[in-house]
């Protein structure tokens, strides 16, 4: 505030130019977040000592409320934005699911070309598209689908140079994009015989292990379409599911072969269809693992089978399903040696064969529970993409060589089905948990928005989606009052009336007063084993709320508001997405607190 000429003069203010000069002037800047969004600025040109402090104070209440609005409102846009995202991608997983859940249905390769071909021009709207088989022995390309402005076409083989920059990315997994007829010719990509031009093209590579079995193309006829990074990465999931499916059917024919010289295998051309039928149904990673062990202990009529996860981050192998003579049993997490022969030949996507006891050791496998040794093993990678995901143990405790080609071909390709369909399971649970996460900021923040003088609504909006989205049994928030004790602010659950009858009570005689003393979340995945709270403090947050639990600070400009926790009766811990998504919900509780004082 500057309230004379002499003041403005000793500041070194200037009016701006074409402005008469103020006697008095009052400046408050506009703050949202921790970021100045502006100003306030007011003038008087007749008198000095115009405004006075309680004037002043009055503006900065005003540029606080406009600050606070405007970072609400650019939350609630970035939610929206948010929630579009996840909702293209939902869109984008349905249809991939839709795809995938046909090529699982089949194990004929023409038939899997037809369905992604056809499926793909739906998705697309397109008259113009292309599935390309190369053969490996000679590098043509056999166009096995080709439609050109909405009609069946049948060219030629082509010959692709192998050193030229085009079949380079290919081989390199890279997808080749153009735009534009410059951009054609910088990729050097002429039509093939008895095609015309096109005026934008996009050509995905299709894989499977480590060989280029094909690819996928894309062209456009119209002047307006052009492919972008979300056309791409639709394809290149196709193609990387249909890689898999090919190579799936490539195994089964192959098997099918050994089956009619053999004739004792003819269940497995059932079971294989059966696993990936249901495979692809499931959208859970526990369920697929489960309907996995379960089919393969019929196929292979096995008493002691394995499936672990592998945790890259921990560099844990997590048993999922164990099966030890006929009997369920639980094993605890490993750590495996990344030397050891069975980890070397895993990250390599190889299978670890032992047909006698005595090559056992020397391959680094040992009894997956301890008892006693088999007689033959087979240990087979799990691979999602290019990532290890897990593994299958299968023993035999009847007879040596019980695993040969056809047994291992077997278990790899229902091992890459178990790959396709976790990581199925897990895109869709991770996207249905962003759009839950982000569909309950919205209603928080909406709340929030009409709300300003109420923190009530607020509260139960927060409460509500705590209980939802952590499943917990008892949901809370504590409040520090400016008497520094913890008062009662909003709760959910089976309130003891010890509780009540205690508040309100001394910060330090709570979990609250900890985590405001730390300035962080808290989490108690047990509060029986709870170490670093006090006695009193442990028995009536026992009392309370019971077993898991976990605590976020109320904090604003420094100062300590109170609290958000939630609880669980049962003992069953809360994650670390869990923990930093309650300290989102601490942060709005306190833009409601701030909005309503």
């Amino acid at each position: 505030m500057v309230n004379t000429r002499a003041e403005f003069e000793a500041l070194g203010i200037r009016e701006f130019p074409g402005t008469d000069a103020s006697l008095s002037s009052v400046y408050v800047p506009i703050i949202g977040g921790d970021r100045v969004l502006g100003g306030i600025a007011i003038d008087n040109y007749e008198r000095e000592h115009a405004f006075s402090a309680a004037q002043v104070r009055l503006l900065a209440t005003v540029a606080a409320s406009l600050g606070t609005a405007l970072e609400n409102a650019r939350l609630f846009d970035e939610t929206q934005r948010l929630l579009k995202e996840t909702a293209q991608r939902n869109a984008e997983l349905a249809v991939i699911n839709r795809i995938q859940q046909g090529m699982a249905g089949s194990l004929d390769f023409e038939h899997i070309v037809e369905l992604v071909g056809d499926k793909l021009r739906t998705v697309f709207d397109s008259d113009n598209l292309a599935i390309t088989w190369r053969e490996q022995d000679t590098g043509l390309g056999h166009m096995l689908y080709a439609v050109q402005h909405g009609e069946r076409v049948h060219p030629p083989p082509v010959h692709v140079d192998p050193n030229g920059r085009f079949m380079q990315a290919l081989l390199a997994r890279q997808p080749i994009v153009a735009n534009s007829r410059a951009d054609m010719d910088r990729w050097n990509l002429r039509p093939p015989e008895g095609l015309a031009p096109s005026l934008a093209t996009v050509t995905v590579p299709i894989h499977a292990s480590d060989q280029l079995l094909g690819g996928i193309t894309l062209d456009s006829h119209d002047p307006n379409r052009r492919f972008g990074d979300t056309d791409v990465r639709l394809l290149q999931t196709v193609a990387a599911a249909m890689g898999v499916s090919l190579e799936g059917a490539r195994l089964f024919d192959e098997t099918r072969r050994l089956l009619k010289e053999t004739d004792a295998r003819n269940h497995e051309l059932a079971a294989i269809n059966d696993v990936q039928q249901g495979l692809a149904r499931q959208l859970d990673v526990d369920a697929v693992i489960e309907l996995a062990g379960n089919r393969l202990r019929e196929i292979f009529h096995a008493g002691n089978l394995a499936i672990f996860r592998w945790d890259a981050a921990a560099r844990l192998a997590r048993p999922a399903y164990v099966v030890q003579t006929g009997q369920r049993i639980e094993l605890a997490p490993f750590e495996p040696r990344p030397e050891s022969p069975m980890m070397r030949a895993l990250t390599s996507k190889q299978p670890l064969v032992a047909n006698r006891q005595a090559e056992m050791p020397a391959l680094g496998l040992h009894p997956v529970s301890g008892d006693q040794p088999c007689l033959s093993r087979a240990v087979v990678p799990v691979y999602a993409g290019d990532d290890l995901v897990g593994a299958i143990s299968l023993e035999s405790h009847e007879r040596e060589d019980a695993y040969g080609a056809p047994e291992l071909r077997l278990l790899t390709t229902i091992a890459g089905s178990l790959g396709v369909a976790i990581e199925n399971a897990r895109l869709f649970n991770e996207t249905q948990e962003a759009l839950e996460h982000q569909t309950a900021s919205a209603e928080v923040l909406k709340v929030i928005s009409s709300s300003v003088s109420d923190t009530a609504p607020v509260f139960d909006k927060i409460l509500e989606s705590c209980q939802r989205l952590f499943e917990s049994d008892v949901q809370g928030i504590d409040l520090v009052g400016d008497d520094g004790l913890v008062h009662h602010g909003a709760y959910r659950g089976p309130l003891p009336e010890r509780y009540r009858s205690l508040l309100p009570v001394p910060l330090d005689d709570t979990i609250t007063g900890i985590a405001v003393r730390e300035r962080r979340a808290i989490h108690h995945p047990d509060l029986r084993h709870a170490t670093g709270v006090p006695p009193n403090v442990l028995a009536l947050s026992l009392e309370m709320t019971g077993r898991a639990y976990m605590t976020a600070p109320l904090m604003w400009e420094g100062k300590a508001l109170g609290a958000v926790f939630v609880a669980r009766t049962r003992p069953d811990p809360f994650s670390a997405k869990e923990v930093a998504l309650l300290e989102t919900f601490a942060d709005q509780a306190v833009i409601a607190i701030q909005n309503a004082r």
